[in-house]
């Protein structure tokens, strides 16, 4: 759990120490503002963050802040990548209405909401880790198994 409103690069040696040093088969991050989103770019995280995440491979990064569903491709240097093995998979969650203005493609997305509120839930058996997006009724709105 990282704090985004204090200095990003003051934070970096502490995480990379973490990561270099973890011997957890899944790692995950969780800050409040999302490197990956439509509206505000975030380039101190990428460039400070998101690196060390590429490099000590971060299965899953968890946001919230932008006030709509996210999930990414696996993403690795910025780019998307064809494995969840090669890259990190970004999620932005929603628990209150959107309030989008600004709606356009997101080419790193694989599923997105405009509105919420929508709840995750994260099971982890040996080498699968299990991921479901429910709304309020339980309807699953999305969901993805990593292997491996």
């Amino acid at each position: 759990m990282l704090d985004v409103t204090l200095s990003i690069p003051n934070q970096t040696a502490w995480i990379e120490e973490q990561l270099k040093n973890s011997k957890a088969k899944w790692k995950f991050a969780m800050f409040h503002f999302p490197p990956y989103n439509v509206e505000e770019p975030y380039d101190e995280i990428m460039r400070e963050w998101c690196s060390l995440f590429d490099k000590y491979h971060v299965d899953m990064v968890m946001n919230g802040h932008m006030h709509y569903y996210l999930r990414t491709k696996p993403m690795y240097a910025g780019k998307a990548v064809d494995s969840p093995v090669k890259g990190t998979i970004y999620m932005m969650s929603i628990s209150v209405p959107g309030k989008q203005e600004i709606w356009n493609e997101e080419e790193y997305a694989v599923k997105r909401y405009r509105n919420g509120p929508l709840y995750q839930h994260i099971s982890i058996k040996g080498d699968q880790l299990f991921y479901k997006c429910f709304d309020p009724e339980g309807n699953v709105k999305d969901e993805l198994v990593i292997s491996k």
